[in-house]
């Protein structure tokens, strides 16, 4: 998903808004729609996109239940453990060198770092997944790691890669 910003020049006198008026609803917003502990804690367990948080230690905290559907384990065999102690390509990823190299590089930048072209055999076909490795920061200090892994196969396939 591309997500684009909006050119207020071109829309309508009507449609236009001030800033004033993005901020008033912006913070109404974030008043009427905060979400208990609970309710988020929800929503990230039925997120589609597999996703796993993982502490300042880099231990798993959290694990969203469509992870849960591509690694095959069941949440209290992953909660506690170290990412480096899992499969590799359970959390999906090439291997765990690269995984901790990029897994680094992302919490010594603060930036978000991706892993192209994981592909995955299950042994019935091959999966490819592109996985975002997120350091989640409070005041400089790393608090999370979140990976998610996007299913990019058929993106992978149209672009003529050969799988084997």
């Amino acid at each position: 998903m591309t997500t684009v910003p909006i050119d207020e020049h071109n829309l309508k006198p009507a449609e236009r808004s001030d800033n004033d008026d993005r901020k008033r609803c912006l913070h109404s917003f974030e008043q009427v729609s905060s979400a208990s502990t609970s309710d988020l804690g929800r929503i990230f367990s039925l997120s589609p996109l597999p996703t796993i948080v993982l502490d300042a230690k880099l231990r798993v905290v959290q694990v969203s239940n469509s992870h849960l559907v591509i690694s095959g384990y069941s949440r209290a065999e992953v909660v506690g453990q170290s990412i480096y102690d899992l499969p590799a390509h359970k959390v999906p990823a090439t291997d765990t060198v690269s995984l901790h190299r990029v897994v680094t590089h992302a919490i010594n930048t603060g930036e978000v770092r991706i892993i192209d072209d994981v592909e995955i055999d299950d042994g019935v076909g091959h999966t490819a997944y592109r996985v975002y490795i997120m350091p989640v920061q409070d005041q400089g200090k790393l608090i999370y790691v979140v990976l998610t892994a996007y299913n990019v196969t058929e993106e992978t396939l149209g672009s003529g890669k050969s799988h084997i």
